[in-house]
């Protein structure tokens, strides 16, 4: 089969870091900037609650380094090294940081965008992209060697029929993803409700707090809460914290090994996991990461780097999978809480914003387990924990569903991918003999 190198098909262009002194805002504007974290969300990348923007006063410095709609973009720095995105709307005209690169100016008589992502995507060209990164404790991939990745030679009407197969599957992967964010923003709203706000149905069916429930006023969190609640420590209501492992002289990575590791990166702000962009370990170092992660059913996974508010609660039993140090796995004590509130109580405005207060870090900033412990949460009685959860247990049974099904999904999209790649499987139709 007959091949382009990226070279013969476009122009690669890197992104622009953020100039010294500056930084970056958290209120919309219309200068978006793309970070490598940003591009954890799957193959199209639009706006989301997590972005960051380009200052207006210094958009004009870096206004030449900007993605248009359909563009595909290239993590080259970091652990993200390898990570394909496709630019969605929403981000038509957002700076791009210098950790990634874009693939401009795209012959599209020889190579279509969406087909261009699947090869990047594809296993054969991440070990190109591993051949041929240079550095060992910051990884990078150089523009001229993301140059000579190798793109198969097919005809555009071939590429299509690839990219519209791909493309049901990653269309109904992103539908998923979609519900999955939708019914986390349902539980978040129903928290804030009852325990932000207070107005939890009380003995009559009625909001407690508007229909004149008795408050008092709470000095270590400087605001009136609900008569006979209390304010504690999380070290009261978390049983343990465990931590996964990572490699250094303990094992090594994608060695052959079909189990998912892994890290902060691959935790959503939606509270989902995605598992496409995980290294792999061997069974021999899953039980050795395992005696120290100890991770059930029911724990919480946290974040515990920067951005932190990142959780996934684990509802089935994780056989295939583990952590790495920088994420935590939280156990309620179920005594006095369950696995729903505190979750929820982790990706709270509140929590994040007094957890961020509390971090440490020069290069990554994150939050120290003692210090997570010592922060203070509000306490409501189990009775009304109890009741709490049978009203989102639905809700989190729904999303729990949706990531199985994208798993699926994905474990399809992945095996084909390679194999229409290199011809092992060919799509047909009847008008054509290709």
């Amino acid at each position: 089969m007959s091949k382009y190198l990226v070279k013969d098909v476009c122009k690669v262009k890197g992104g622009k870091r953020i100039p010294k002194g500056e930084t970056l805002q958290t209120e919309p504007n219309e200068h978006p900037y793309i970070r490598i974290l940003d591009m954890y969300q799957g193959k199209v990348l639009n706006l989301d609650s997590s972005m960051m923007y380009a200052r207006n006063d210094y958009w004009n410095r870096i206004k030449a380094y900007t993605v248009n709609a359909g563009d595909v973009i290239l993590a080259i720095v970091g652990n993200t090294l390898g990570m394909v995105s496709m630019i969605g709307d929403s981000l038509d005209g957002a700076n791009l940081t210098e950790n990634c690169c874009k693939f401009a100016n795209l012959d599209v008589s020889k190579v279509l965008p969406e087909f261009l992502y699947y090869v990047l995507s594809n296993d054969k060209a991440q070990k190109e992209i591993e051949r041929f990164k240079v550095g060992s404790s910051q990884p990078k991939l150089p523009i001229y060697n993301v140059e000579q990745i190798e793109i198969p030679d097919y005809s555009i009407a071939y590429q299509k029929k690839m990219v519209d197969l791909l493309g049901c599957i990653d269309a109904k992967i992103s539908n998923n993803k979609a519900i999955y964010s939708d019914l986390d923003a349902m539980v978040k709203l129903l928290y804030d409700y009852w325990f932000v706000q207070f107005d939890f149905p009380d003995e009559n069916g009625k909001p407690y707090k508007s229909s004149g429930g008795k408050m008092i006023w709470n000095e270590a969190l400087k605001r009136e809460i609900p008569d006979g609640w209390e304010v504690v420590p999380y070290s009261e209501v978390i049983s343990s914290i465990n931590t996964g492992l990572n490699p250094r002289d303990n094992f090594r990575l994608n060695t052959g090994g079909q189990i998912k590791y892994l890290t902060v990166k691959n935790l959503l702000p939606n509270g989902n996991i995605d598992f496409s962009a995980c290294d792999l370990i061997d069974e021999e170092a899953r039980r050795i990461v395992h005696k120290r992660s100890d991770i059930k059913i029911g724990d919480i996974l946290f974040a515990s780097i920067s951005p932190l508010g990142r959780c996934h609660i684990i509802w089935n039993k994780p056989e295939d999978w583990d952590i790495n140090e920088s994420v935590f796995s939280i156990r309620p004590d179920y005594n006095n809480v369950n696995s729903a509130f505190l979750y929820l109580s982790f990706t709270s405005d509140y929590f994040i914003k007094l957890a961020e207060g509390n971090s440490t870090g020069s290069v990554f900033k994150g939050i120290r387990i003692t210090e997570l412990l010592g922060l203070k949460t509000i306490l409501p009685p189990k009775p009304l924990l109890d009741r709490f959860n049978e009203y989102v247990y639905g809700l989190f049974d729904l999303k729990s569903n949706t990531m199985i099904e994208n798993q699926e999904l994905t474990s399809l999209r992945d095996f084909l991918l390679p194999m229409l790649m290199n011809g092992q499987v060919k799509v047909k139709k009847e008008d054509t003999n290709e």
